[in-house]
């Protein structure tokens, strides 16, 4: 943990209102539900734009056999060797760190998000919360949560117990100063739709560190849990964290969708590819320029991928 200060962003003040319960009771779950969705924006022009853009990308996924499995390291080996995981990370745009979490610290943290996410729904739908007081602006939120964390002593020991496995890959990527700077949940409940493809962060000259984001399963991913990142689908809980020079995100995934990866598109070309999505977007769709890596990972296993790297996630089709 030595060079990383966890110093959380947006998250650390969380509190629920001590009159939601009655609220909720009052107004009825049904009308909690509906003035969530409403808040969420999860009906939204710009929403249902990106759920028929992700659609028609994904009929395309579904047809593309090109993967390949992800890099990966163990957490004892990455500990040791942090420069030998941060050379994969180089390499591919992404590496996957297997056993950084026990599977009873997964299912503690697992069943402890479930109880925030609850919460956190009911205090959007049944008082004045902002939407974005409590939840992330994740993109396609029909079924589909990025609940903000707060830095309890659940969350905090499930952070220490990761970090102490990935800070030294950690600080070779984005620098002995990096710093805890966005905590949350990814959840992808069944009937979630997909996302289109995107990158989370552009692309800018004067960071000369990569832009890291961490991805740990608190349960088994499969396929059939929508991909994200690098073309993988999972349905799990997952921390997601996200590690920048002088800053670090780390994100906690519950119920997650399979993500979809894209190795080696953390780049202004394929940036530019995304934006036109012309003739060589379609063929990285196809599968016919390169491979893609599907994000199915047991609980407990981590993702680590830069921002700026293509991927999106799947549908939750159970």
């Amino acid at each position: 943990m030595r060079g990383l200060v966890l110093a959380t962003r947006g998250c650390s003040g969380f509190r629920l209102p001590t009159t939601w319960a009655g609220r909720a009771l009052h107004l009825g779950v049904k009308t909690v539900r509906a003035n969530y969705l409403k808040k969420s924006k999860a009906a939204s022009q710009v929403e249902r734009t990106r759920v028929l853009t992700a659609l028609g990308e994904h009929r395309l996924l579904e047809s593309n056999a090109n993967r390949l499995a992800a890099p990966s390291v163990l957490a004892s080996a990455a500990a040791k060797e942090p420069i030998a995981a941060a050379a994969i990370f180089e390499q591919h745009g992404l590496v996957r760190v297997d056993g950084v979490l026990l599977p009873e610290e997964c299912a503690a943290l697992r069943e402890h998000v479930d109880t925030l996410l609850l919460s956190s729904i009911e205090s959007v739908g049944s008082t004045e919360t902002d939407f974005l007081q409590l939840f992330g602006p994740v993109m396609c939120r029909t079924a589909r949560y990025d609940v903000l964390l707060p830095m309890d002593a659940t969350v905090r020991s499930a952070v220490q117990q990761v970090m102490a496995q990935a800070a030294p890959v950690i600080r070779e990527l984005a620098g002995a100063k990096a710093s805890l700077c966005e905590l949350s949940a990814l959840v992808s409940d069944p009937g979630s739709v997909p996302q289109p493809v995107h990158h989370d962060t552009a692309l800018f000259e004067e960071y000369s560190r990569k832009r890291v984001s961490m991805l740990v399963a608190l349960q088994d991913i499969d396929e059939n849990m929508g991909p994200t990142g690098e073309w993988e689908q999972f349905y799990s809980c997952v921390f997601r964290t996200t590690f920048l020079p002088f800053t670090m995100v780390f994100c906690c995934v519950i119920r997650c969708h399979t993500s979809v990866l894209f190795p080696h598109t953390n780049t202004p070309e394929w940036h530019r590819v995304l934006r036109l999505r012309g003739k060589k977007f379609m063929e990285l769709l196809e599968g016919s320029s390169q491979s893609h890596v599907l994000g199915t990972m047991s609980a407990g296993d981590a993702i680590l991928y830069d921002t700026n790297l293509l991927h999106c996630g799947g549908a939750n089709k159970r």
